[in-house]
Formats: C-alpha cells, structure tokens, sequence
C-alpha cells in the first residue's frame, strides 16, 4: 500500500525533492520509499517514509539476500540519511549546482492549422519536443483573441464559389477586374486563373467557415493581403465546367525552443528580445526592421529539469499562397492517431521567408540568458 497523499509531500517537501542518500535534485524522478516494508511491519507514517531517487530506490528495495552483494541499506541507516537531509534543507545549505549550464535553442514553425490552434490554446500533447513549458506572452494572447472571434473551425480547406461554362466565360465575367491573373507553371499551376475577391465575397465565402478569416475582415485587412479566388478546370471529373475556389493564406505559427540538456535543473533569468508591439492587427513584412525595442522578458525561477523544453511563441505569420520549399535536411514522423501523421523537419526557414506577413505582437530573442541560483543539485 503506497503512502498517503499527505505523507508522500510531506516527504517530498521535507527532502526540497532531493535523494536523501545521494543528495541529487531530481524534479520529477523521486520516490517515497519505505524504511521498513510493510511486510515487514513497517507503517504508513511519515517516521517510516524517505525521499529517494529511482537509483537509490532500487537498490534500497531489491537487495537480495539470498545472493547478497554488497552491503544492505539498514532502516537505522536510511533514518540517519533522512534526518541528516532533512537538516540540510532546514538550514537552507543545499549546494549550489556544479553541472555546465545548456541548452539547444532552435525555431519551431507550426503549418498544421489543428496543431497551431492547439498550441494557441496551450494543447502541447502533440508538441515535438519532450515536457514542453509554454511562456504566455502576447503572441498567444493575440492568438486566443483570433480564434474567440468566431468560434469556427481555423483551417485552410477552399471554399467553393461560384461555377463558369469555360476559361474565356471566367474571363468575360471577370475581364474588367484588373486584379485576374492567368497562372504559370511556376505559380500555383493547378490552377487556370486567379483574382482579387471583394470583402463580400470573402465574407459571404471564407467568413462563415474559417476564424481567421472572419477576424482579418473584421480587422478591415484588404483581401488582396490574405485571400485569393482561384479557378480550375473540371474537365478530371468529366465535367466541362470551370470551378471557382476562395482560399486564405496559411496561418503559421513560430515559437523559439529551448531544451535543457544539461546533467541538472537550471533556471532561466529572463529573455533579450526586439519586440514589435503594433496597435491592432499590425499587416506587415516578415521579417521587419525593428528599432528602438530593446527590452527584456523576465521569467519565473522554476528550475527546469533535465530534457525540459521552454517554448516561446515569437510571432504568428501568414504564408505565401503558394509556400516556398524548404532545403530539409531530415525529417522525423510521428504517428498521432489512425490515418494522421505528424513531420517535423529539419531546415533552414529565415532563408525562404520572403512573401511571409506578420500580424500582431512578434517578439524576436536574441539570446537566453541563464540564471542557476537557487537550483541545487
């Protein structure tokens, strides 16, 4: 029978989640451990409870003594361990950490429309990176006000518009529109033409099934910044009509990723940062010029632990209508559920950033800097 609830943080309070043998910080990877066994007699009070680490657990409750090897821990001993930690951390003498502080910084850009809305919303189960912790900043606020505008569904799927007997009956309609372009094979070459649809149209299309649409029209943002109306040939479907889609840009999402792998906790001071703070939606190119925005993020004191991960949403974009490739040099998937797979890959993306818009606050880190004070090992 485990301890009680009370008993076990009890323990875990008194030790500051240290080992009591070994003396090691060890977060989440910590035990209470019987002194006496209960098959032995032993109770479930805290006289009888110890704080160990999953190493010196193992070797306190599976000494064999049918082949023995090594000396036992004695419950007379385990006690004095206890009691002399305990004094430690009563004392506040814990020592101060003697590993080398890293961490392995990189960006992460988000492109699946369900995982942006979840790390939006601080969903972080499908997160590439291992115990992720999400910093709350404006980036997110922002997010969250862009989704609770309308209460749909955040995809990029094209909506179906209206339907043309041929290329040259698109043309005779839409001919006086000086935004219709014929496409290429270099630019969007599934696709026969292209135009400029009126906020109406955007409205009476993509506003009534996708959040961000309906928020950038109720932004007043031109449709020409994020929305497209693009036709193509039915000919495939053994129709001879020629069918018109609306489309919006992709909304993306960049975080910078900080992962602890250092033998121990550490703890992160603040954050230097260029941070773009526009009033309202703020449409502009990404990446921009910023001046005068020097300023730091100062973070709570939390020492994270070993392979954790601090996320800091940096900036939500807008991709190009047709994204450029990227040069990936390798890519990991993850089966998520049935028939949904997640990549993660790995490449350069500042190099092809051309065409990309930011909307919203985008803050920039130059650097992390770190702080081990108070994180003891």
């Amino acid at each position: 029978m485990a301890f009680p609830k009370t008993i076990r943080d009890q323990a875990l309070v008194d030790s500051a989640r240290h080992c009591c043998v070994c003396h090691r910080y060890c977060g989440v990877g910590i035990e209470a451990h019987h002194i006496i066994q209960e098959s032995d007699g032993g109770g479930n009070d805290a006289s009888n409870a110890i704080a160990l680490c999953f190493d010196c657990h193992a070797a306190a409750g599976h000494y064999n003594p049918r082949h023995p090897k090594g000396t036992k821990f004695s419950p007379e001993e385990l006690r004095k361990h206890r009691n002399s930690w305990h004094a430690i951390v009563q004392q506040n003498q814990t020592p101060n950490p003697n590993h080398e502080d890293l961490l392995y910084c990189r960006y992460i850009v988000c492109r699946d429309p369900d995982i942006v809305k979840e790390t939006i919303l601080g969903e972080l189960e499908n997160f590439p990176a291992e115990k992720p912790h999400l910093i709350e900043n404006e980036v997110l606020r922002f997010g969250r006000q862009m989704i609770a505008t309308r209460p749909k569904r955040l995809t990029r799927h094209p909506e179906y518009g209206r339907e043309y007997e041929s290329l040259e009956h698109y043309m005779t309609i839409n001919g006086a529109d000086p935004s219709v372009k014929l496409t290429s094979a270099d630019y969007l070459p599934y696709f026969e033409a292209s135009r400029i649809p009126t906020a109406d149209e955007a409205k009476e299309y993509l506003g009534r099934a996708d959040s961000v649409s309906a928020f950038l029209l109720d932004q007043d943002l031109s449709t020409e910044n994020f929305c497209r109306a693009l036709v193509y040939d039915q000919g495939c479907g053994g129709s001879e009509l020629f069918q018109e889609v609306l489309v919006r840009r992709g909304i993306w999402i960049v975080m910078m990723a900080a992962t602890n792998i250092s033998a121990g906790p550490i703890s992160l001071n603040c954050i230097h940062l260029f941070n773009q703070n526009p009033e309202g939606l703020g449409f502009r190119g990404y990446p921009s010029v910023v001046e005068n925005s020097n300023s730091f993020i100062y973070l709570p004191k939390a020492a994270i632990p070993p392979e954790a991960t601090v996320v800091f949403p940096t900036a939500i974009v807008l991709a190009p209508f047709d994204p450029p490739s990227f040069s990936e040099w390798s890519v990991d998937s993850k089966k998520l559920e049935p028939w949904h797979w997640q990549d993660l890959s790995y490449g350069s993306f500042l190099s092809k950033s051309k065409g990309f818009s930011l909307i919203g606050p985008a803050w920039f880190p130059s650097n992390f800097l770190l702080e081990a004070k108070g994180v003891q090992e």
